[in-house]
């Protein structure tokens, strides 16, 4: 996973966007984005572009792949163009644009160049009869079924794009993954419930005894010494506390 870094970085980018802080942008932000992004200019592999009958056509783009260290989107899941990673880069790459107007600093020629030809976001199939159309896919020539919460990355949390103004196409994966927790919720709660509370029954009849116990515990050797130590057992109060078990073991164990 070579986007963890990019992913760190959401931290320093939300807090230039909330505060505008410059002085906080030049010392740490825009030096750790720079870096981030030279990193990305190295990796990331310029693809010519080609036309239908295999000529090139003249433009490119760039692809987060390599066949000697690919990507990953799950740890050990090697794919081309996770969207995980094309939505993080992507963030990056425009936060350090964004940050350099700021402060008057001129990012280099490549990050503009990554920014405008970086492979754009995967999209599949959607072969749902009320859901067709192309919909966001977790990694290049990835099915929807083969998809998972990833896909939705270049939505949150890179916020490279908005839900009130994205298009269409790209809603729609957004507007099926929102309609599955209201849909499944009526039927998981009722399956997991009954699950859930005899565990939550065992919990409490194993673990509440022992945390009793170990209060009472703690409580008992603390105040041993106090009552069989003032006027040897009697309280300022006049009452005895001799009778008590555990002042008793006390007082043996002292030779009282």
């Amino acid at each position: 996973m070579h986007w963890n870094g990019n992913f760190a970085s959401l931290l320093f980018i939300n807090h230039w966007e909330y505060t505008r802080n410059k002085t906080f942008a030049r010392r740490f932000a825009y030096p750790l984005l720079d870096g981030l992004n030279a990193w990305w200019g190295c990796f990331l592999t310029k693809t010519p572009k080609k036309n239908r009958d295999g000529s090139a056509n003249g433009s490119y783009v760039y692809n987060d792949w390599s066949t000697a260290d690919p990507d990953n989107e799950h740890e050990n899941q090697k794919v081309r163009n996770p969207q995980i990673g094309l939505a993080l880069i992507k963030r990056s790459l425009s936060a350090q644009v964004d940050m350099g107007k700021a402060l008057g600093l001129t990012p280099d020629a490549i990050v503009f160049d990554m920014l405008a030809n970086l492979a754009p976001f995967n999209v599949a199939t959607n072969q749902r009869r009320d859901k067709g159309g192309s919909v966001w896919s977790a990694y290049e020539n990835a099915t929807v079924a083969q998809s998972d919460g990833f896909a939705m990355y270049p939505l949150w949390p890179s916020e490279m794009q908005s839900a009130i103004t994205m298009s269409g196409d790209a809603l729609a994966l957004a507007q099926v993954r929102t309609m599955l927790v209201p849909l499944l919720a009526p039927l998981l709660v009722p399956l997991l419930v009954p699950l859930l509370m005899p565990l939550l029954v065992l919990l409490l009849v194993l673990f509440l005894p022992l945390l009793l116990l170990l209060v009472l515990t703690r409580w008992r050797w603390r105040s041993a010494p106090l009552c069989c130590t003032w006027g040897r057992g009697a309280s300022a109060s006049g009452r005895c506390w001799r009778t008590l078990p555990w002042c008793a073991q006390v007082r043996r164990r002292r030779g009282r």
